[in-house]
C-alpha cells in the first residue's frame, strides 16, 4: 500500500497508515473504536469482542470479512494493474458488503440508505 517498507500480512492489513485509517472509518461507520492490533488472530479476536449481538454482530462479522476482501483486491490491483489505493476501498466495503447480508439475511430489512449510514439500524423481519 505504502511501498515504504517490505510487504507483510501484517503490514497490509494492519501497520500500514492507510490501512489503519481505513479500519478507523470502518469501525466508525458501525459506530465502534478502532485500535492498533498486530496479526490476524488480534483482530478476530478483536472483532468478535465488540459490543454486538444476533443479527448485528453476524452483519458486522460479515462486513469485517468484505473489507478484508476488498482490501486483498485493491492490493492486488495495485501490484499487478498500476492502479492507485484510495479510500475509495470504503465504498467498495460497503457496496460489497451491502450486496452479502441482502443475499445472505433475506429475512433482514434494511435500505441502501441505512447500510451506508448507520447498519445497526437493520432488524429481522417478525
Amino acid at each position: 500500500w505504502c511501498e515504504r517498507v517490505a510487504e507483510s500480512t501484517n503490514h497490509l492489513f494492519f501497520e500500514c497508515s492507510f490501512v489503519k485509517r481505513f479500519w478507523s472509518l470502518i469501525f466508525c461507520w458501525w459506530g465502534l473504536r478502532w485500535k492498533d492490533v498486530a496479526n490476524f488472530e488480534e483482530f478476530f479476536s478483536f472483532c468478535w469482542r465488540v459490543s454486538l449481538s444476533g443479527i448485528q454482530k453476524s452483519l458486522w462479522l460479515l462486513a469485517v470479512s468484505a473489507a478484508c476482501w476488498s482490501g486483498w483486491i485493491s492490493r492486488n490491483e495495485k501490484v499487478f494493474e498500476g492502479k492507485a489505493t484510495t479510500l475509495d476501498l470504503i465504498y467498495q466495503t460497503k457496496l460489497r458488503s451491502f450486496v452479502w447480508a441482502r443475499v445472505v439475511y433475506e429475512e433482514c430489512i434494511f435500505t441502501e440508505s441505512d447500510w451506508w449510514g448507520w447498519p445497526r439500524k437493520s432488524s429481522l423481519v417478525k
